[in-house]
């Protein structure tokens, strides 16, 4: 089946209860690489666009409770984690995107932030690998049902968090972050659901 697609909109204050703190390097391929492709994909519209950046993030486990609700888009303090070099680290990240877009493209370190939230997205869903096929699922209460396709940038062997509604901060708001899912402060909710507002007057 093919992957569904909310409205258009925006979290309020309220809808900010949850973060998830990425690599950096992943977080840019969500929220920046699209000001660093080289053509076609720089000259596209947006909505042609979506179709090849990530909007799958890759997890060993799965949290049904989370589709339909919004999450924070948090840049860890250090590309590769600490676990990879940085090089390796942007290398595994080019190559997913080669996968993805069947085109080299280059990534500066200097254009990647960290230790910061970034972006807010909402999860629509889960996919996973059952037996020899792709199968999508909506929430607590939703059935398995087959993917002709699978989504651009899923990993077979983990759980892909699927994001639609990716929204971009103007102004990185600085902060630590945490493992798993964590529940930002109130300070930091004002502040993000701020730039969401500026992001939404600026288009």
């Amino acid at each position: 089946m093919p992957l569904p697609r909310v409205a258009s909109c925006s979290p309020s204050f309220s809808d900010l209860d949850f973060a998830l703190t990425l690599w950096p390097e992943w977080s840019y391929a969500i929220a920046g690489m699209e000001d660093h492709l080289p053509e076609p994909f720089c000259s596209m519209e947006r909505g042609d666009l979506e179709q090849y950046l990530k909007r799958v993030e890759n997890r060993s486990w799965c949290r049904r409770s989370m589709v339909g609700k919004w999450l924070m888009i948090h840049a860890g303090a250090t590309i590769g984690g600490g676990q990879f070099r940085q090089v390796d680290a942007l290398e595994f990240v080019k190559d997913m995107a080669f996968t993805a877009m069947e085109t080299e493209i280059e990534i500066d370190p200097r254009n990647i932030v960290t230790s910061a939230v970034i972006a807010v997205a909402r999860i629509e869903g889960f996919v996973q690998r059952r037996g020899t096929h792709p199968v999508y699922h909506q929430g607590v209460m939703s059935q398995f049902e087959p993917m002709e396709l699978p989504p651009k940038w899923w990993v077979e062997e983990e759980t892909g968090w699927l994001l639609s509604n990716v929204i971009r901060l103007p102004r990185p708001i600085r902060c630590g972050g945490a493992q798993g899912l964590w529940r930002p402060a109130e300070d930091l909710r004002r502040q993000v659901c701020h730039e969401v507002e500026t992001a939404a007057r600026q288009h």
